[in-house]
């Protein structure tokens, strides 16, 4: 059980991990697109 346990943690780290990523990649889209256009 305790290795399901690491692994489940290890499986949402690397979930939370891609959405961070997601996130601050969309943020430096946005703002680089929004320099542009000003």
């Amino acid at each position: 059980m305790r290795t399901a346990k690491d692994k489940g943690n290890r499986a949402e780290n690397m979930a939370l991990a891609g959405i961070a990523i997601a996130v601050l990649a969309v943020c430096v889209g946005a703002c680089v697109l929004g320099g542009w256009g000003m």
